[in-house]
């Protein structure tokens, strides 16, 4: 393709180079359609692109945005049973280890055979007691 638009490049050239003084118009004319539809070409190239992306991201029912979201509904249940005392806003650092032991896999290890102190550990390796 790159070697076919250099050859039409250079055929446009050759055109343009070869108009005489008198027919100049018609090389603006041809110069200014020629930009044109350039343009409009790649215009539409860009957004195919954009369209494509957007389709395959987005409208994908298998896509990350959706499994985090199913995700970030079970966090907040589970965060919601221990976050009560405080508003919402934290959990007591006792309760992390009980938190992370009810919450579903892949964010927690419920239905997992892990001890407690295995879970604390990986807390501790998380930096989430300070």
């Amino acid at each position: 393709m790159a070697q076919s638009l250099v050859g039409h490049v250079r055929l446009f050239l050759k055109v343009i180079f070869s108009l005489t003084p008198p027919s100049l118009a018609a090389g603006y004319a041809f110069w200014i359609s020629f930009v044109l539809i350039c343009q409009f070409i790649f215009l539409n190239l860009f957004i195919l692109v954009i369209l494509q992306q957007f389709e395959e991201y987005h409208m994908n029912p298998d896509n990350p945005v959706t499994h985090f979201r199913d995700k970030l509904d079970i966090f907040r249940v589970t965060w919601d049973q221990f976050s009560l005392k405080h508003g919402g806003t934290k959990i007591p650092a006792k309760q992390l280890v009980q938190f992370f032991m009810n919450l579903p896999a892949p964010l927690g290890y419920k239905g997992m055979l892990i001890t407690k102190k295995t879970v604390a550990k990986e807390i501790t390796m998380m930096s989430l007691i300070a």
